[in-house]
């Protein structure tokens, strides 16, 4: 499977890596690592996703401890 990242992906991950860099710069790393390893799993293993409308994939891996978490800007 051959990938190719649009304009608008490349900034979401800056976007993500920076929102989160401001409150804790060492997760916002471990975030932005397991992003691009869900990536490469799904380059991998394209059956690891499932297909969304419009051609977009949802990595059904990815796991992170903010999620369970309430946020002081929530």
């Amino acid at each position: 499977m051959k990938l190719h990242y649009t304009p608008e992906a490349v900034a979401d991950l800056v976007r993500i890596a920076d929102d989160i860099r401001v409150h804790n710069p060492a997760a916002a790393l471990r975030v932005r690592a397991a992003i691009l390893d869900s990536i490469q799993t799904l380059i991998l293993f394209p059956g690891a996703g499932r297909r969304q409308a419009a051609g977009e994939v949802v990595i059904l891996n990815i796991k992170h401890p903010a999620q369970r978490r309430e946020h002081e800007d929530a």
